[in-house]
């Protein structure tokens, strides 16, 4: 079995990726020079696919072990190997720690407190690569000794384990790493959105190893079509499940299309970031004379408080009218507009 993972060019293939790192190394920094914003976000996005490649390995690893299958006994150490690369690409997240500040708008403003602070943030993170890497080493460990009954009954048990802490992690650091860059929106199908991708692109990414190892010759006689067109089946059959998420996502965020939270700040009168459940914009534009407005409400605006809000708003209006046309005329029909329209709320009530 050691002469089939023998490589023909080994040296040469490591010196080209060795030649690639430097060179992706000297592009991100000038591009951190160049513009750090930009560098921060692009890093973030290289290391959430990076690490649920690794991640999406390891749940293939547990799935295997769960169902104790057999037809995928032949490609099951390509998945491991990537799935012991968990500790290594854990590291990467360094610099994303000093970007914090410039990554996430919730580290300048008290939004979702506790659970969107520095400390609780990075106290969970470290709470997934524990995980992650307690997970990958202990199945790594036992599988690598499988012909022993004790490590049998270990990857039976702990892919059990291993399968409910991958599934809680992986959705929680979606949200943490990614949902909250924007901390006024929310999904809470973006976890199992980024679970399916995960897993999705590990069925592509030893799909594409086992087709170079077939040219290399590695792997010929134990890895058959058949093998393929399983992985092609796992791969269609989870393509239109990553693909039904994202819809059903973006369908329900357009049809709740109302905003969570609204602050306000008037910094001359000492107010900052006071919350509000609804605000009502005007502007006039005087070259196509007509109003813009903007109105929004949020989610836990109730019904009778509305109500109250647009009363007041009549009457401020009325006001308004009166202060800067002096017409009592209309102020008086707006008044009596008032009247009724406090009337039908009170017996509404």
């Amino acid at each position: 079995m050691n002469s089939i993972f023998q490589f023909k060019d080994t040296n040469n293939l490591v010196g080209k990726f060795f030649i690639l790192g430097v060179v992706s190394t000297a592009l991100s920094y000038l591009g951190y020079l160049n513009d750090i914003e930009h560098f921060y976000h692009s890093y973030l996005v290289s290391f959430v696919f990076w690490m649920t490649l690794s991640l999406g390995c390891m749940f293939f690893v547990l799935m295997h072990f769960a169902m104790n299958a057999t037809w995928s006994v032949g490609m099951r150490r390509i998945a491991e190997t990537s799935m012991s690369l968990i500790p290594y690409v854990c590291l990467f997240f360094i610099p994303l720690y000093f970007g914090m500040d410039i990554l996430y708008e919730w580290t300048h403003h008290k939004m979702k407190q506790p659970y969107l602070s520095k400390d609780f943030f990075l106290a969970r993170t470290l709470f997934y690569f524990v995980c992650w890497i307690f997970i990958s080493r202990k199945l790594y460990y036992h599988s690598t000794r499988f012909s022993s009954a004790e490590s049998f009954q270990a990857l039976r048990k702990w892919s059990g384990v291993g399968t409910f802490l991958y599934a809680l992690t992986i959705s929680f650091a979606a949200f943490d790493w990614l949902m909250t860059l924007d901390p006024h929106w929310y999904s809470t199908m973006f976890g199992v959105y980024i679970f399916s991708g995960s897993f999705l692109v590990s069925i592509a990414f030893i799909t594409l190893i086992l087709i170079y190892l077939r040219n290399q010759g590695i792997l010929y006689n134990e890895v058959k079509m058949t093998h393929f067109n399983d992985l092609a089946r796992i791969m269609f059959g989870f393509t239109v499940f990553w693909a039904y998420i994202a819809g059903f996502q973006y369908y329900i965020i357009w049809y709740g299309n109302l905003p969570e939270e609204i602050y306000w700040s008037a910094p001359d009168g000492g107010m900052k970031d006071e919350p509000s459940k609804a605000i009502l914009l005007s502007f006039w534009d005087s070259a196509k004379k007509e109003t813009l407005k903007m109105d929004l409400w949020t989610k836990e605006m109730p019904i009778d408080e509305m109500k109250s809000f647009m009363l007041q708003t009549f009457v401020s209006m009325k006001n308004s009218i009166s202060k800067a046309t002096g017409d009592e005329n209309l102020v008086n029909l707006v008044d009596d507009f008032c009247v009724e329209f406090e009337k039908r709320v009170s017996e509404k009530n």
